[in-house]
Order: structure tokens, then sequence, then C-alpha cells
């Protein structure tokens, strides 16, 4: 039963960071255009993808006593996450936009 429970998890962390990611990706194909538009979808996308590994690897650098290591993976979490919130409310108001 543990083990359904956790493949049912990991399936659906893999699921919201897939829809996520995509949705990182057709904002970043919004702010720019030609290769402008392919690097910011690139790299939203990779945020989000960031964001699914860099919590394990703050627990697992904090385990080892890895302070500085930890704080800076933080960091860079931190800032992943907002790009994602505001590429999540970005294309939120694209789509709001375009159906008025």
């Amino acid at each position: 039963m543990r083990f359904l429970a956790t493949a049912a998890g990991v399936a659906l962390a893999l699921l919201f960071t897939a829809i996520s990611a995509t949705s990182a990706y057709l904002f970043g194909q919004h702010i720019g255009s030609g290769k402008e538009a392919m690097l910011y979808s690139v790299l939203g996308a990779g945020a989000e993808l960031a964001k699914m590994v860099l919590p394990l690897a703050i627990a697992a650098a904090w385990a080892q006593n890895q302070k500085m290591r930890a704080g800076i993976a933080t960091l860079i979490f931190l800032s992943c996450l907002g790009w994602s919130l505001l590429s999540s409310m970005g294309l939120y108001a694209l789509a709001r936009d375009e159906a008025a």
C-alpha cells in the first residue's frame, strides 16, 4: 500500500511539473521573438525542472552540514519560484487579454 501511495505521489509531482514547465515555455514564446523567445522558453522550462530537484539538493546539503551550499541552493530555488509565479501570472494575463 505504501508503494502505491509513493508511486501516486511521484506521478502527480511529475504531472504538475510537466504542466508548469509547459506553461512557462508558452509564456516564454509570448515575451520574445525569434531566438529570444526560445531563450525565455527554455529558461522558464528549466526553472520549473530546477524547482523539482532543488529541494532534494537543499535537504541533502543541509543533512551533510553544508550550510553555504544549502543557502545558495535555496536562493536559486527562490529565484526559480519567482520566475515560475511571474510566468504563470503572465500567461494568465495573456490568455485573459486574448479572450477579451
